[in-house]
């Protein structure tokens, strides 16, 4: 069985999103997960789901896309995968007043 890996998390405010990777023998197999807490705030059950596994790193980027992670609070990122990351954030970014204070919340993960 392969060892799930956190590829990229952030939290929110009442919970995080992540996007796990596997590691298959030519590559990785990805998937989001998200853990919201909120709702035992009202005395409810917490959210947690995961999305199906996808075989791209585009399509990895689709799954995050579903939120707004790149203006969120930046948790981890897999050394294998910072340069993808800090593209994928510039991209997003592109255009944004504030990019620059954005980037420096992620910039202590690259370094």
């Amino acid at each position: 069985m392969n060892k799930c890996e956190v590829v990229v998390e952030v939290g929110t405010e009442g919970g995080s999103i992540a996007l796990i990777g596997k590691r298959h023998g030519r590559g990785w197999t990805f998937s989001r997960s998200v853990n919201d807490w909120t709702p035992e705030l009202i005395d409810e059950e917490p959210i947690f789901h995961r999305s199906a596994e996808v075989a791209s790193w585009e399509a990895a980027l689709r799954l995050l896309d579903k939120y707004p992670w790149q203006t969120l609070y930046p948790s981890k990122v897999h050394p294998e995968f910072r340069a993808r990351v800090w593209t994928a954030l510039e991209e997003r970014l592109a255009g944004d007043d504030e990019k620059l204070l954005k980037l420096e919340r992620w910039r202590n993960l690259f370094t």
